[in-house]
Parts: C-alpha cells; sequence; structure tokens
C-alpha cells in the first residue's frame, strides 16, 4: 500500500504536534530549586521552588545566578512582585 503526499505531510504534521504538546507538558510540569544566598550566610540552606515558566522570566530579568551547579535568588522573594524594567 502506496501513501500519497498529503497524508505523510499530515502524519508528519500531526507528530510533530503530538511532541510539540508533549515537550509543553514537560516544561509546565517541571519546577527548579532556588536557593537563597543571605540564609547560607547563617548556615541555613532554605530554597523555594518555582516552575519553568518563573524561571525564564527571572533569568530574564537578572534574578537568578548559577553557582557550583545550583541556582540562587538575586533579590528578595518575599517582597512583593510588581514590574520590572528590562535589563536590555
Amino acid at each position: 500500500m502506496k501513501l500519497s503526499r498529503t497524508i505523510k505531510e499530515r502524519l508528519a504534521a500531526a507528530a510533530l504536534i503530538a511532541v510539540a504538546v508533549v515537550l509543553l507538558l514537560i516544561g509546565a510540569l517541571r519546577t527548579h530549586k532556588i536557593y537563597d544566598p543571605v540564609t547560607e550566610e547563617f548556615g541555613i540552606v532554605a530554597f523555594q521552588r518555582i516552575s519553568e515558566r518563573e524561571l525564564v522570566e527571572d533569568a530574564t530579568f537578572g534574578g537568578v545566578r548559577l553557582d557550583k551547579g545550583q541556582l540562587y535568588t538575586t533579590y528578595d522573594r518575599t517582597q512583593p512582585r510588581g514590574k520590572r524594567t528590562c535589563p536590555t
């Protein structure tokens, strides 16, 4: 049985959409540990779990840094979040 070109294209498109949906779901469910450098000064290892979306937003505005394989916050997360200016 020979498949026509349009059927092959539709199958390829459906497969790509399925892969995209799976990757979006993985990104929506994934969380990251963000450590607080201030508490480490006192010997306490405190962290918060944030979503992938929050990590992307924080990284865009300079809110996280990578140090020795761990992510650290660069601002006080207990303060209310407001509008931040873009660093560019």
